[in-house]
């Protein structure tokens, strides 16, 4: 299994640029963006398959395997850190352009575009359940509706990034005095969010949703953060470096907010490396482009592939089935398309 962790290094290093001298002005452009989401959504898919892989009794009891083991038990929760904090970069990017307009376009363009199609992609899940006889409550049919259950889907994230636009065209919807009266006020919120959804569901649930926040006050502040980084660029990254070892030995129980701030400090850390690479990977752009289906859809082919055999194809060939349940899911993801709806 660790042959995957291998060819995603080549994906990356393959068309990867370093710079020692200036810093790259495309550091936060769509494709740089896209490649960087890329390469963490198939991190996502691999570490959505070992479960299934696990569950069927295969045991890792190779060096190679004992390897992928140990780093997909240390992939943690910062591999949606990014989306997060991408995402809120890219809408205060919006409303600083567009203004008024775009905010007021956001409940329709943003929420709803995303729960429809989300919607569409829970009715497969529970297409798949019914066939394979598997059944749940009534409430939770109705709330998977609305991310806050699963009938099997990846659920959390859509609930999260939907709460998160949310919560951005509320501290928005009425003109602030300024752009940054209404970016304080977001993250304001978003806090009381992560505060409120510890209370009723586990931390991966809000553990990186400030990352959505970091987004939006780096593009606020963008031009002020970038003088310093670039003032001083290898002093910011020793510091990101020893923050991210201190946030990330925290014990374990003190992993709410604390997790927050170490998948800031991160996100951080990608964007200032960013700054001297970069990386022009066609598959990995388009796949950080295609990023909804490919999360959304994902778990469909793997759930299928898992009950072949009771479960034997998976235990006897788990890299064949990691590899079949990826080119369905890129199959899907290029479909998908001809049922996407915009509104």
């Amino acid at each position: 299994m660790i042959i995957f962790y291998i060819l995603l290094a080549v994906l990356v290093v393959s068309r990867m640029h370093f710079i020692t001298k200036g810093f790259h002005t495309d550091y936060l452009s769509f494709d740089t963006t896209n490649a960087i989401k890329g390469i963490f959504i198939l991190l996502v898919f691999i570490k959505h398959a070992t479960p299934y892989i696990i569950k069927s009794g295969y045991i890792y009891d190779g060096w190679d395997d004992r390897l992928f083991s140990y780093i997909d038990a240390h992939v943690g929760q910062w591999i949606v850190a990014m989306f997060l904090f991408y995402s809120g970069y890219g809408i205060m990017e919006s409303i600083i352009k567009k203004g008024q307009a775009y905010i007021s376009s956001m409940p329709k363009k943003r929420l709803l575009t995303v729960l429809v199609n989300f919607d569409i992609a829970v009715l497969c899940f529970i297409v798949v359940a019914l066939i394979l006889g598997k059944h749940y409550p009534i409430k939770d049919y109705l709330l998977s509706f609305i991310g806050w259950e699963s009938v099997g889907n990846s659920n959390w994230y859509i609930f999260v990034i939907m709460l998160c636009y949310l919560i951005t065209y509320l501290s928005f919807r009425k003109q602030a005095s300024t752009y940054h009266q209404g970016a304080f006020r977001c993250c304001i919120f978003l806090f009381i969010a992560v505060i409120v959804l510890s209370f009723f569901k586990p931390d991966y649930w809000y553990n990186t949703m400030l990352c959505f926040g970091a987004g939006i006050l780096y593009s606020t502040f963008k031009q002020s953060i970038e003088a310093i980084i670039k003032k001083h660029y290898w002093i910011t990254l020793g510091i990101l470096f020893i923050l991210l070892g201190i946030t990330a030995n925290i014990p374990l129980h003190a992993k709410g907010l604390v997790y927050n701030a170490f998948s800031i400090v991160f996100c951080l850390l990608i964007i200032v490396l960013s700054m001297r690479i970069s990386i022009n990977n066609k598959a990995l752009i388009w796949c950080g482009n295609n990023l909804f289906p490919l999360y959304i859809y994902q778990r469909i082919p793997m759930i299928l592939l898992s009950t072949v055999g009771g479960g034997i194809f998976v235990c006897n060939y788990p890299v064949l089935y990691t590899t079949l349940s990826l080119a369905i899911t890129l199959l899907i993801t290029y479909l998908y398309k001809y049922w996407a709806i915009k509104l």
